[in-house]
């Protein structure tokens, strides 16, 4: 069973809120004159779920993004002046005259409302650079389904983020900073500066990551204060984390850097090493 429109609002101003979002960032409601009058500016007849809609949340700030699912609500203004922006632009078919956009992405993706003569008025859907994508036979069926999506948790507030984010978005940014953060520890080293001082045959640490190409049996690292170069093996290394190498010095060379032998290597953790 579809929840009414006040009670989908209702989740998603919850789901907000309880997420430590600012639900203020949606706007009240806008008034039956001011509904009426931009359904006169556009020639067309609002479905009732959708002034019931509005009648509670008229749109969002501007800059504002990812709130409404993941695209920004558009207020009454924004659906006239974008809705005439695209009749000029000739972005629309001729039996797509009378769709009008409520919400966007930022990006390429806009929503939209079919309110032309036919059995799919009040329809809803989504139009990307290569076509539409329908999502809900209504507006009410539209809140229905951004509302269930919160319920569920597919879909949830970031307060990092400033909007929502899916459960896949939410992991790859926590890899992200785990990732960022190793770099950072990794960062303090020991770096290839601290081997310039040693004597040959010395062994020492250095961390870093392979540089990306292998010449003559020599492997270019690189950690965060320059470049050395390494012979031995670093089989199964990733070129997008850093490893803890301990080598043995390497004699000074009349042209050249001096080589370095490895030998062994282990992924760095940023919990201390040998």
């Amino acid at each position: 069973m579809q929840h009414p429109v006040n009670q989908s609002w209702e989740i998603i101003d919850q789901t907000i809120e309880s997420d430590g979002g600012p639900s203020e960032r949606f706007a009240d409601g806008a008034s039956v004159d001011a509904i009426q009058e931009a359904a006169a500016a556009l020639d067309v007849t609002f479905p009732d779920d959708f002034v019931d809609a509005y009648r509670i949340h008229n749109g969002q700030q501007q800059g504002v993004e990812f709130l409404f699912g993941v695209n920004r609500l558009w207020n009454l203004d924004e659906i006239v002046k974008n809705h005439k922006a695209l009749l000029k632009s000739g972005c629309y078919e001729e039996d797509t005259r009378n769709d009008i956009g409520f919400a966007d992405n930022g990006g390429n993706a806009v929503i939209l409302i079919r309110l032309g003569d036919g059995p799919d008025y009040g329809s809803v859907y989504e139009m990307f650079e290569d076509g539409p994508t329908d999502l809900a036979d209504s507006m009410t069926a539209y809140l229905d389904l951004v509302a269930r999506e919160f319920e569920k948790g597919g879909l949830m507030w970031s307060a990092e983020g400033g909007g929502f984010e899916t459960p896949e978005d939410r992991a790859e940014n926590e890899k992200y900073r785990e990732q960022h953060a190793l770099w950072d520890k990794a960062a303090e080293g020991p770096t290839v500066g601290m081997l310039k001082g040693l004597r040959p045959g010395t062994e020492a640490e250095v961390v870093g990551t392979r540089f990306g190409r292998v010449e003559d049996g020599v492997i270019h690292f690189a950690s965060f204060d320059g470049r050395c170069k390494l012979r031995g093996s670093l089989k199964g290394a990733s070129f997008n984390q850093p490893i803890r190498v301990r080598v043995r010095v390497g004699k000074r060379r009349l042209f050249g850097a001096p080589i370095h032998d490895i030998l062994s290597w282990e992924p760095f953790t940023g919990k201390g090493g040998k």
